[in-house]
């Protein structure tokens, strides 16, 4: 997790060599309430991204996320 000047931003590094994002969503989910009660922050200031090693691809989760407050 780093902050940057948009909020903060979530990457989780994956080594999975298919992009099954759906599997990740719940942890992310998890990842993301957690952040907000740490940070003391709103949802929208929080990015969530997995960047899946083996094919070099970063995926943003933010049409996939369920947690929004």
């Amino acid at each position: 997790i780093y902050e940057d000047e948009d909020g903060f931003t979530i990457v989780d590094f994956k080594t999975d060599s298919a992009l099954n994002i759906e599997k990740y969503v719940p942890q992310q989910n998890c990842y993301k309430k957690a952040a907000q009660e740490i940070l003391n922050v709103e949802a929208d200031k929080i990015k969530c991204y997995l960047y899946f090693l083996r094919n070099n691809e970063i995926i943003d989760l933010s049409k996939h996320m369920d947690c929004q407050s």
